[in-house]
């Protein structure tokens, strides 16, 4: 009977440096289920006032197709009484076409946001209730001026590709310390007898204590190609952090001209 132990000392970080990447490594996920479900809010919201907006377009549309209908008949009894020409009515029929072609678009495309914002909602496709009236709804707050440029850190697309950087950067650290040799202790305690009811009798222990390094001779360049392969995808990871970055940028100022 006995029972063994075995300690790595972490001479020279590898085993840390492999627990920092992959924290960083989880962060970086928990960040990206940050980001989509940020994104489906702003979708459902987008949506949503789409629907609103094309329901208002869809009612002007409708009064002024009913407003062409009685310029069409208001002509046409001129044009019988002999007060007008064929070119008014003409003109009033072309008006009313371009019109009332508008109606049907814009039904089409009413239908297939509504389907949209009911697959965003998980839902079969299908109407949306449409809630309070427009004008109970306020306007948005103001952006006020002189935001910091560091509030885009708290974006999680931003922060997802920095914990990416961070954990390539650790990974590198990880390939790095495979170049040194490792220490680790192994202690076996046991108990040997001829009968299992002296195996806890005095005199009976046979225990060890085994220190232990193991060093990287012969490896074929397998480490050192690993250790290059792990700084490729570091920088990698820098220019999609950049990137990533820049879009921010340009994302945010995009919204600030069209608020604006």
């Amino acid at each position: 009977a006995g029972v063994a132990v075995s300690w790595e000392v972490d001479l020279f970080g590898a085993n840390r440096r492999s627990s920092e990447g992959a924290q960083a490594a989880y962060l970086s996920t928990e960040q990206g289920r940050r980001a989509a479900l940020v994104s489906l809010v702003a979708d459902v919201a987008s949506a949503y006032v789409l629907i609103r907006e094309l329901d208002l377009q869809l009612g002007v549309a409708r009064q002024t197709v009913a407003a062409n209908e009685a310029t069409v008949a208001y002509y046409s009894k001129r044009l019988t009484g002999g007060l007008s020409n064929r070119l008014e009515v003409d003109s009033a029929l072309a008006n009313r076409a371009r019109t009332a072609v508008l109606v049907p678009q814009l039904e089409q495309q009413l239908a297939s946001t509504e389907n949209a914002l009911s697959l965003l909602l998980g839902r079969v496709p299908g109407p949306i209730d449409r809630g309070a009236v427009m004008e109970a709804f306020g306007a948005p707050p103001a952006i006020p001026p002189g935001l910091p440029a560091a509030l885009l850190e708290r974006r999680p697309d931003v922060l997802s590709a920095e914990q990416q950087l961070v954990a390539a950067n650790a990974d590198v650290g990880a390939a790095k310390a495979l170049f040194f040799p490792s220490l680790s202790i192994t202690g076996v305690l046991n108990s040997v007898s001829g009968d299992i009811s002296g195996l806890l009798d005095s005199g009976s222990g046979a225990n060890q204590l085994r220190p232990s390094l193991f060093a990287p001779l012969f490896q074929g360049g397998r480490i050192l190609n690993n250790y290059e392969a792990t700084k490729a995808r570091r920088e990698q990871a820098l220019y999609g952090y950049r990137e990533t970055a820049l879009n921010a940028y340009r994302e945010v100022a995009d919204a600030l001209v069209a608020v604006d």
